[in-house]
């Protein structure tokens, strides 16, 4: 894979025409043959009178100001994420080698009986185990499936895009569509309609729609929790913490299903024997 992905990485390179690709944005050709078609198309459907040169001033402008107005808070959350990701292999690392004694400590002090914390602590570890292959094995079908569409439409760079689909499926929210939607575009704007909604009508259906149903059945296989209630867990986690909330919305809710496992099984149920 490694060999295959980089002789297509120099394939590419060497076949980049970076400053022909500039001109041939920036030609007169290509606005009177892509861009001005579907702006006379807009202006006598709604009878609007469009202005794409005041409409770019407008759009570089505001650029400009977002660019000025968040760049000291992009510049702010850099060092801290950098600061953030030194810190916590430091963490993993004193972890590995005092992890089993803190985990004993902390099982002494907790006021439940040892075999429910064992419990607990088993549910979390298969929710975690189960939320880390959920998300690597579906990445891996999503991308080998992006890259079966791109080579049969004929993309030179499949393999590179695939390993980027990858990539990008562990992203939450923008996903895997972040790479087939800019590219299906990308074809209608070359005037390949065909391919453009192969990739359009076949990264909504399979390479993204596989994401809904392939990761919960994973994680259902290796927790016995319902898989409805595991795809709840992944949005409202994703909502309360943000990013890392893939991870902390299923193990707070196996460990919510397990208390309350504990609980039927020690009060309810011996109650009735």
């Amino acid at each position: 894979m490694i060999a295959l992905l980089t002789n297509q990485v120099i394939h590419v390179v060497a076949d980049l025409n970076a400053q022909g690709f500039l001109d041939r944005l920036t030609h007169v050709e290509f606005y009177a043959n892509h861009i001005r078609p579907y702006l006379e198309f807009v202006q006598a459907k709604l009878g609007l009178e469009i202005d794409a040169n005041q409409i770019l001033k407008q759009i570089g402008v505001k650029s400009a100001e977002s660019i000025y107005n968040f760049s000291p808070k992009v510049l702010s959350r850099t060092a801290t994420f950098a600061f953030s990701f030194f810190v916590m292999h430091l963490s993993v690392f004193f972890l590995f080698i005092e992890g089993k004694k803190l985990f004993q400590i902390f099982l002494d002090i907790a006021p439940l009986a040892e075999r429910y914390e064992r419990r607990l602590a088993l549910e979390c570890k298969n929710m975690i185990h189960a939320t880390v292959w959920g998300y690597l094995l579906t990445a891996l079908v999503q991308a080998l499936l992006a890259w079966a569409c791109f080579a049969f439409v004929g993309l030179n760079a499949s393999l590179i895009f695939a390993v980027l689909t990858f990539f990008m499926s562990m992203v939450p929210i923008v996903g895997a569509t972040s790479v087939w939607l800019p590219m299906g575009v990308w074809f209608l704007i070359q005037g390949d309609t065909h391919n453009g909604l192969i990739v359009l009508v076949y990264g909504a259906l399979i390479i993204s729609g596989i994401d809904n149903i392939l990761k919960p059945l994973i994680m259902r296989g290796k927790v016995q929790i319902p898989i409805l209630l595991i795809f709840f867990s992944l949005i409202g986690g994703m909502a309360l913490f943000g990013p890392i909330g893939i991870l902390f919305g299923p193990v707070i809710t196996a460990l919510f299903l397990a208390c309350i496992r504990i609980y039927r099984e020690e009060f309810v149920l011996r109650g009735h024997k």
